[in-house]
């Protein structure tokens, strides 16, 4: 059974039309990306009386290369094949067909359209790589942000309060709430893998996921959880949900050194009202 959205939030948005958009955007970036190779074909028209046709090639294979720092594996291929396929039709004789009559032009072809496709996926890994250690990076000091306000002593309001907004921007969440109640009987619950599970261990299954509780545990003992109103589309990346988890630690080790003690599960009542803060 999937979770009702907490009192007083906003119902999730059908996520259909989103998903659409989504796709037609992606469509029409690797369609630009595909169309870039040809233009560039286009426009060494008026030379190829006065240049050879492998200084097009060349050119056409820093196209391709640049249009790989997309990240998209799409546009790579994309424009690699509309690349091959212009320099065919506009720079090898006979002009304007796709045909190729001197053997030279077919080597010079062949060895662009491959030669093309292994840039574009190197350019493409080294950006995908980059933008990954940034990620990390931006994880780390998140957490480092968070240890640091325990360290110095910070209430555990103004912890929550910055674990919630923190854990909502990484995320990229509609909402991020903590709730010091138990949690609720099955509930999408984010595990400490970064998996999202039922609350009887099975994998959410039916309709999307709209709502998730990040549990906080204080001194062994689940004290409250984070509820996550998730974005439409696919669910976050397990490695972001793993660092959202150590930022849920941090508070409940915010939550332990306020008091001496946290109540035990018989004495927290589902419903009874507790910290209630919103991001």
């Amino acid at each position: 059974m999937q979770r009702d959205a907490p009192t007083g939030a906003s119902a999730p948005v059908p996520r259909g039309h989103g998903a659409r958009r989504r796709a037609l955007a992606r469509l029409l970036v690797v369609a630009g990306g595909g169309a870039v190779p040809v233009a560039c074909s286009a426009a060494f028209v008026p030379l190829r009386a006065h240049l050879p046709n492998i200084d097009l090639a060349l050119a056409l294979v820093g196209v391709v290369m640049a249009l790989s720092t997309s990240g998209r594996a799409a546009v790579g291929v994309a424009s690699s094949i509309t690349a091959s396929l212009s320099f065919e039709f506009f720079a090898t004789e006979p002009y304007d067909r796709l045909a190729i009559a001197r053997q030279p032009d077919l080597a010079t072809t062949v060895v662009l359209a491959l030669v093309a496709l292994a840039a574009g996926e190197c350019a493409r890994r080294v950006v995908r790589q980059r933008a990954a250690s940034a990620r990390q990076r931006a994880h780390f000091d998140t957490v480092r942000s968070a240890a640091r306000m325990l360290a110095d002593g910070a209430e555990p309001v103004a912890v929550v309060g910055v674990v919630a907004r923190e854990i909502r921007e990484m995320l990229e969440l509609r909402e991020c709430r903590y709730v010091a109640l138990l949690p609720e009987h099955g509930a999408t619950r984010v595990t400490r893998d970064g998996s999202l599970v039922a609350t009887d261990g099975a994998s959410p299954a039916g309709p999307p996921v709209h709502w998730a509780e990040l549990p906080v545990f204080a001194q062994g003992t689940q004290v409250g959880y984070f509820a996550l109103h998730l974005p439409p589309g696919p669910v976050p990346r397990a490695e972001r949900l793993r660092v959202a988890v150590t930022l849920a630690d941090q508070v409940g080790a915010a939550l332990s050194a306020y008091g001496p003690s946290v109540a035990p599960p018989a004495d927290r009542v589902p419903g009874r009202p507790g910290l209630h803060l919103l991001s």
